[in-house]
């Protein structure tokens, strides 16, 4: 059996760190399938990545060096893009850009929470009364406190 490991081809790996999330696991994966499964792996688009035993005695070896040189590179820049994309939401922070979706505006929130507040009503009577869940209600009326 042959992997075909391609960004061209669908239903297959569009590439190989399909394989797994990170360095080790990709590593694992690889093992498993061309130790242990005895499955040729070929990438399409790296002539290098061909475990195929009839093309070279040194096919699988070369292959599995290859592969482990692109996984670490792959890996330090998964960390690098992480890095860079911290830095940048904490300067967006600092801008004052908001994350996230918009609070929906409830306008009878407020009467809701101090009827509740006053113990005129019961909260799950106040969510009702606003027409959101209970537990929105009061992550709301904790909000409000502050």
């Amino acid at each position: 059996m042959i992997l075909i490991l391609s960004t061209i081809i669908d239903n297959i790996i569009s590439n190989f760190s399909a394989l797994g999330d990170g360095y080790r696991e990709v590593e694992e994966q690889w093992k498993f399938l061309t130790k242990t499964k005895n499955v040729d792996v070929v990438l399409i688009d790296m002539p290098l990545i061909d475990t195929r035993k009839g093309k070279s005695a040194y096919g699988p070896i070369i292959a599995d060096t290859v592969l482990s040189m692109l996984e670490y590179v792959a890996d330090d820049e998964n960390s690098l893009r992480k890095m860079r994309q911290k830095k940048g939401i904490a300067l967006a922070k600092e801008r004052g850009i908001i994350f996230g979706r918009q609070e929906k505006t409830i306008p009878e929130f407020r009467k809701a929470y101090n009827m509740w507040r006053n113990k005129e009503i019961s909260a799950q009577e106040a969510a009702d009364m606003c027409g959101i869940h209970t537990a929105t209600f009061y992550r709301r009326a904790q909000k409000m406190k502050k």
